[in-house]
C-alpha cells in the first residue's frame, strides 16, 4: 500500500479531490482530510465530519495527527506548516498499482508543490524545528512521468531509489560450421568379359566288317566283359576376389586468428542539480509573463523548467551554446515526455537554460 499527501489552499479544492477519489472507488475509510478552517480531522465522508482533537494545538497538534495517518516526522512538520497557513490535507491509502491515479486526481484539484512552499516559506523565516533528512520526500520532489512533485507518495517502509545502470562488455567464442568435406563410398557394377579354351570328349564307336582267321589276342579276348570309356569336358570356373587397389585420406588444418570486437556499452549518468526558491521564483516570474494570461498552470510546465535548468549544468552540453543544444535536448524532452510537445516548452526551457548558464558564471 501507499499512502498519497496533497496540501490544497482552498478548503472547496480538497472537498473536490477527496469526493472524486470516492468516485474513483478509493475506500472512504482510507481517505483523510486534516484542514485548519474547522480544525477537523475527518476519515471517509467529507471536510464537515469528525471533530478534532488536535486542532486547538496549532502545528504541533496536526504535525501529530498527520503523523498518526502514517506520514514520517519530517514530512508531516512541513505539511502541519501548510494547515497552520489555513491550508487542508488531503491523504489517502491506496494499493500500489493505483497510486498513479490517486495523485492525477489530486494534480487535477491543484495540489501545492511542496518544494515551492518550502522554499517561499524558508525566505519568510521559516524553519523545521526537526531539521532536514536524507530521503525528506515531501521537501524534495519526485522525477518522472507521474509528476507526484507535489505530494508525497510513500510505501511502508519504503526508500526512493534511482539505480545506476551500466553495460559491461565481455567477449567470448563459439563453434560455428562453415563448411566441410563428405566423403561417400558406394558399389559400382562394370562388366567384363575374357576367353578361356575348354576342351570337350566325345566317344565314338565304330563297328568295321572283317575276316580273318583268330589269332592267339584274338582267342584270349573270347570272353565276356564290358569295356567303359569316360567322356570328359571342360567348363568356365569364375571366381571374384576383393584387393584394395586405392587409399583415400581425411584430414583438416586448424589455424588460430585474432579478431577485434568493437562495440558500444551503455550507461547510466545521473545529474544532480539543486534548485534553491531564488530559481524556483525566476520560473514563476516567467511564467506568469508568458503563461499565466492564457489560463496555463505553472504546475505543468515546472518539469519544463527544471528540465532546462539541469541541461545547462549537464556535462553533456558543457561546450554547447543553446543552438548547438537545443536538437539533443528536444529530441531528449520528447522521448522523456511524449505527452508534451517542443514547441509547447520551449521558451521555458530557453529561459531555465539561461538562469542555470548564468548562475554558473557568477
Amino acid at each position: 500500500m501507499k499512502l498519497i499527501v496533497g496540501l490544497f489552499d482552498d478548503t472547496s479544492e480538497a472537498e473536490a479531490a477527496r469526493s472524486d477519489l470516492v468516485d474513483a472507488g478509493f475506500d472512504r475509510d482510507e481517505i483523510s482530510v486534516v484542514g485548519s478552517g474547522s480544525s477537523a480531522a475527518t476519515t471517509g465522508s467529507g471536510l464537515a465530519e469528525g471533530a478534532s482533537t488536535f486542532g486547538h494545538e496549532g502545528g504541533q497538534g496536526y504535525q501529530r495527527q498527520l503523523m498518526g495517518l502514517g506520514i514520517p516526522e519530517h514530512d508531516a512538520e512541513l505539511y502541519a506548516e501548510g494547515v497552520r497557513r489555513n491550508g487542508t490535507v488531503v491523504s489517502v491509502r491506496v494499493p500500489d498499482d493505483e497510486a498513479t491515479t490517486a495523485i492525477d486526481i489530486m494534480d487535477r484539484h491543484g495540489s501545492a508543490d511542496m518544494d515551492e512552499r518550502m522554499g517561499l516559506w524558508g525566505n519568510e523565516g521559516w524553519r523545521r524545528e526537526s531539521g532536514s533528512a536524507e530521503g525528506d520526500v515531501a521537501a524534495m520532489p519526485a522525477t518522472g512521468t507521474d509528476r507526484s512533485s507535489d505530494r508525497t507518495t510513500l510505501g511502508t517502509g519504503e526508500d526512493q531509489k534511482l539505480e545506476v545502470v551500466e553495460e559491461q562488455l565481455r567477449v567470448g567464442k563459439r563453434e560455428v560450421e562453415r563448411g566441410g568435406v563428405r566423403v561417400r563410398s558406394r558399389i559400382i557394377e562394370t562388366p567384363v568379359e575374357q576367353e578361356v579354351q575348354l576342351r570337350d570328349e566325345t566317344v565314338h564307336v565304330e563297328r568295321r566288317q572283317v575276316d580273318r582267321p583268330a589269332d592267339a589276342g584274338a582267342l584270349s579276348a573270347f570272353k565276356e566283359g564290358t569295356i567303359e570309356v569316360h567322356e570328359t569336358d571342360e567348363e568356365a570356373v569364375v571366381q571374384k576376389s576383393a584387393r584394395v587397389v586405392e587409399e583415400i585420406g581425411i584430414s583438416k588444418d586448424v589455424e588460430t586468428r585474432t579478431e577485434t570486437v568493437r562495440d558500444n556499452v551503455r550507461r547510466t549518468e545521473v545529474d544532480v542539480e539543486q534548485i534553491g526558491p531564488e530559481q524556483t521564483a525566476r520560473f514563476r516570474e516567467h511564467h506568469n509573463e508568458r503563461y499565466a494570461s492564457g489560463g496555463e498552470r505553472y504546475e505543468d510546465y515546472d518539469d519544463a523548467y527544471r528540465f532546462g535548468y539541469t541541461s545547462a549544468g549537464s556535462s553533456d552540453y558543457a561546450d554547447h551554446d543553446w543552438d548547438r543544444a537545443e536538437p539533443q535536448m528536444r529530441s531528449r524532452w520528447e522521448r522523456e515526455h511524449p505527452e508534451s510537445t517542443w514547441d509547447k516548452v520551449k521558451d521555458a526551457v530557453r529561459s531555465s537554460w539561461d538562469e542555470g548558464r548564468n548562475s554558473r558564471r557568477t
